[in-house]
């Protein structure tokens, strides 16, 4: 019966296969494509991006689709994944204290050598071990069985309230002590990535394949690289599925990796001027893309897009407080002919000095080089907790930058998309800036906070002093706007509220935020849809998680 019906699925005219392979992810259609030649030569694989990163799999992949001369003309992205596997040290003391340091004379070793020398000796090898054989020791820094533990019940617990849903059971078997891989075997695996990563970047591997992509292009097609340090997203449900990630074992557990500092990491701040190298490379994607983009000439990129997909990350603010190579070649390839689009997340971490880095005009300078802008999309790092909020109360100017001094919309004459995160702003000064962009037809507002004003006054204002309203269909703005969440759930979800602000702004629905807060951030219960940035299939009418239990929501 099972060859019959496989031999009829065969005689499918050529037209329908065709029709559903486009709405089947990848992993199925290469599975497709195995079982037959039939298959083989009706399912074609999209690839019309690819990734890069520190890892060696990730370089081989890379340079296997370059040499593919059907794939190579499909690809229009490149993705580099700027999250690097975290050093952890082995601690001394606690291995002496277990015995399991072996060396000749141990106590005259260390003596004679300072701790970071011993340090460097027993990740060389040249202090050896005393484990079991086929065993490795675990850094307590690294999971142990405890951490491992918390690690699963940290991500079991970022559903919340949220009922269990069928995509929720595909990682069920990796979360279960028996399909779970021992820390042993997890610090294992992480080491030798670990090695591989060095070894990369000693050698500049993936510095030079990207280089020659540019240069040779490799890629002719190629329009846009993006930067993410968030492509781990959370364990088993990163944000992208690179090669190196989907080759990780079964049950893998390892820390979240970002490679960039996060608002909950503070990092002494210093002048970019006054960094060392070493503290520069934790932005070392960056340094690498912005220095290719804006030497290698003819390349074809005309959008670099910085993704941090809702963590609070970004590039170094203080690049642009003067300046330095790196700001010299971000304003280099803005200049460029033809750049398009410009996505830019930036660190902050709630200093009142980063906004005089952003008043300073250097950013405005080298926006100002991008004169065919059409995108362009600025976040920070920002979040306004409640002590926060008082100490920018009572001294505001320090903190506030009009938005004037970084946007030079007298330049931006084709702009069409405008995206704006995580900042201080004044309602007149946003609506000022908005009308000055003719050719806009899309904006994007999140987690705003209004030192003057609300986000019920500014849809007023472009209910009734913009002329978006009066414009033809086709020609109309289309406006997002995001939400945090109550502070403690789910910090990775925002609520979004497009439907509502459209039914206001061009019909005859009502101003989707409340009065009683001054319409500033609060909206009504069933207002807006709750996302969650890493997994796509939360999608929640923003009712609260009892509401969702009671109805049965999944």
């Amino acid at each position: 019966m099972e060859g019959k019906q496989s031999v009829g699925f065969l005689k499918l005219p050529t037209e329908i296969i065709l029709a559903i392979c486009p709405h089947l992810p990848n992993r199925d259609i290469k599975s497709l494509r195995l079982t037959c030649s039939f298959f083989r030569e009706t399912a074609a694989l999209r690839l019309d991006r690819i990734f890069l990163s520190a890892n060696p799999r990730n370089i081989d992949v890379f340079r296997a689709v370059a040499t593919h001369e059907v794939y190579r003309r499909q690809i229009k992205e490149i993705i580099y994944d700027d999250a690097r596997l975290y050093d952890y040290k082995y601690n001394l003391s606690t291995l002496r204290q277990t015995k399991s340091l072996v060396h000749d004379d141990i106590d005259a070793l260390l003596n004679d050598c300072s701790y970071d020398e011993v340090t460097e000796l027993l990740h060389s090898r040249v202090i050896r071990l005393n484990f079991p054989p086929g065993e490795e020791y675990c850094p307590p820094s690294f999971v142990s069985a405890r951490k491992a533990k918390l690690i699963i019940e940290q991500l079991e617990s970022s559903n919340g309230s949220d009922v269990d849903r069928p995509d929720h059971y595909p990682r069920s078997p990796e979360l279960a002590p028996a399909g779970a891989m021992t820390p042993n075997h997890c610090w294992q695996v992480y080491s030798e990535l670990k090695n591989q990563q060095t070894e990369v970047i000693e050698t500049g591997s993936d510095t030079k394949c990207l280089k020659e992509a540019l240069t040779e292009k490799w890629f002719p097609a190629l329009k846009r690289i993006t930067l993410t340090p968030a492509a781990h997203g959370f364990l088993f449900t990163p944000l992208y599925e690179t090669p190196m990630i989907r080759a990780f074992p079964r049950g893998f557990i390892y820390p979240a990796t970002r490679g960039w500092p996060v608002f909950q990491q503070p990092i002494r701040r210093r002048a970019w001027e006054d960094l060392d190298d070493e503290s520069k490379d934790q932005w070392r994607g960056f340094r690498i893309i912005t220095d290719l983009l804006a030497h290698v000439p003819n390349h074809g990129v005309t959008e670099f897009v910085v993704d941090v997909n809702q963590l609070l990350t970004g590039v170094n603010c203080t690049i642009f407080t003067q300046p330095c190579a790196e700001y010299d070649n971000l304003a280099s390839l803005l200049q460029q002919p033809n750049f398009e689009r410009l996505d830019l997340a930036l660190m902050v971490q709630g200093h009142h000095e980063a906004a005089s880095t952003l008043r300073n005009g250097n950013l405005r300078r080298a926006l100002a080089g991008a004169r065919h802008l059409k995108h362009i999309s600025l976040r920070t790092d920002d979040i306004m907790r409640d002590s926060y909020i008082a100490i920018i109360l009572h001294d505001p100017d320090p903190w506030y930058v009009p938005l004037r001094t970084v946007f030079p919309t007298d330049q931006w004459l084709c702009l069409s998309h405008f995206g704006l995160g995580h900042f201080i702003v004044k309602q007149s000064d946003l609506i000022s800036l908005l009308d000055a962009l003719p050719a806009l037809r899309s904006v994007e507002l999140a987690c705003l906070w209004f030192l003057e004003g609300s986000h019920r006054g500014m849809l007023e204002e472009m209910r009734c002093g913009l002329d978006w309203r009066h414009r033809a269909p086709e020609a109309r703005v289309k406006i997002s706007i995001a939400l945090p969440m109550p502070l403690g759930d789910r910090p990775q979800c925002r609520i979004w509220i497009d439907r509502e602000v459209h039914d206001f702004i061009y019909g005859a629905g009502r101003n989707p935020f409340c009065e009683h807060d001054g319409g500033k951030y609060s909206v009504d219960a069933g207002t807006g849809i709750v996302r969650d940035a890493f997994d796509i299939c939360h999608e929640r009418p923003n009712l609260g998680h009892s509401t969702w239990s009671e109805q049965a929501i999944v």
